[in-house]
């Protein structure tokens, strides 16, 4: 998990991998560019991170809403 600035009042959904805590809790990690067009980091993205609209600081762990895109995540 790393810190994310959102700079734009609209609603993201930005391109994220996740990994597993020991405690179980998952771990959400942005993937480099997020521009319209890297598609290639959205075939590698294990999810999408909803991050609401308005401008907003995100630092490290913080707790975010995302959709599972591929197995073992799908249905999140």
């Amino acid at each position: 998990s790393v810190p994310w600035r959102k700079n734009h009042e609209r609603l993201e959904f930005l391109r994220v991998t996740l990994d597993t805590g020991s405690d179980g809790e998952l771990f959400a990690t942005p993937i480099g560019h997020q521009g319209s067009g890297a598609l290639t980091r959205l075939a590698r993205a294990d999810a999408l991170a909803i991050l609401p609209e308005g401008n907003r600081d995100y630092p490290a762990g913080a707790i975010v809403d995302i959709e599972g895109l591929s197995p073992p995540y799908a249905g999140l």
